[in-house]
């Protein structure tokens, strides 16, 4: 086994373990078209964001907490949050429920930051939103 330092496509320079033998040159040369780690997320993120950034503008103009999570799970949820909350309003108006009550029960679903959260709840609708802890305190 090799520790080996690799100039990776960024610029970034990392140290890889390869294994010695015949194809380490390959594996070299592999690892040095890639992005390194940290480039590979902000470029994801980037992109993330351009497909996604009126669903984050809409999310920061709303006031509407920021996502915490892996970088995959925040680029997720913020669109899924938006889908479910409107998903939720409409289910409302539809069922007849006053919007003064949905707005509590909303607004305490909002204030939830865990991406995590956004996703495993993601076909939730407004009848499980009623069945969800509400913290009045």
């Amino acid at each position: 086994m090799a520790y080996l330092p690799v100039t990776q496509r960024c610029g970034h320079t990392t140290k890889l373990t390869i294994a010695d033998g015949p194809l380490q040159a390959h594996y070299l040369q592999y690892h040095g078209g890639k992005l390194c780690e940290s480039c590979r997320k902000q470029r994801v993120f980037e992109i993330a964001e351009k497909a996604n950034a009126d669903v984050w503008d809409r999310s920061r103009a709303l006031g509407w907490v920021e996502l915490r999570g892996t970088l995959k799970q925040i680029i997720y949820a913020t669109s899924l949050r938006m889908k479910m909350v409107e998903r939720m309003i409409q289910t409302a108006m539809d069922m007849g429920i006053p919007d003064y009550v949905a707005d509590v029960y909303l607004e305490e679903m909002l204030a939830n930051d865990a991406a995590k959260w956004w996703i495993n709840n993601r076909d939730m609708n407004m009848v499980g939103l009623f069945e969800y802890p509400l913290d009045l305190s």
